[in-house]
């Protein structure tokens, strides 16, 4: 019988035999279905400042008290469209359907709005720091959009493996195996 060795013995040949492929930075637009080397952080929030999450008009809330529609406040009209950052000096973004512009640069609000209302907060999605995909992660669309959406370019990726092929000698004089069949002689009509 062949020497047996036990497992632990066995890891530690593998181990000592094996090493992990390289690192290598690849594009962001081309690492799709890459596997990453390391854990990508954020670098800055995500979003990087406060922004509407629906058209309407930017206010400050708080202008907004006592607003309703028997008591219509009067505000600057400002009017952002979803995905727009927030202008200095306002807080909340009053849907068009709730408020009625002027024609003379201002709007009527007919409902009362609280500080955040229809705002995506800065960081809300990931703040700095955050890991936005973790070592070891095979990427996809989803990680591309975030990651292109936190502003890499670049990501450090597994190498990809280079494999050889032998062909081995012939197992029985002049003969050669097909390791994907049946033995010959074993076929029908033999």
């Amino acid at each position: 019988m062949p020497d047996h060795h036990s497992v632990d013995a066995a890891i530690a040949w593998l181990d000592a035999a094996v090493h992990s492929l390289d690192r290598e930075d690849v594009p962001l637009r081309t690492a799709r279905e890459r596997v990453l080397a390391k854990d990508i952080c954020a670098v800055r929030p995500i979003p990087t400042s406060n922004r509407a999450v629906r058209d309407g008009f930017a206010v400050d809330a708080s202008a907004s008290l006592g607003a309703s529609s028997y008591n219509p406040v009067r505000l600057s009209l400002i009017a952002v469209a979803a995905g727009d950052d927030l202008p200095p000096g306002t807080d909340a973004v009053v849907p068009f359907e709730l408020a009625e512009p002027d024609g003379q640069g201002s709007i009527e609000v007919v409902e009362v709005v609280a500080a955040g209302d229809n705002v995506e907060q800065q960081g809300a999605t990931a703040p700095i720091g955050a890991v936005l995909a973790c070592a070891g992660t095979r990427l996809a669309a989803r990680h591309i959009g975030l990651l292109g959406n936190a502003g890499v370019s670049a990501v450090p990726v597994v190498g990809q493996p280079r494999v050889r092929i032998v062909v081995a000698p012939p197992a029985r004089a002049g003969k050669w195996e097909d390791s994907n069949g049946t033995d010959p002689s074993q076929r029908a009509g033999h």
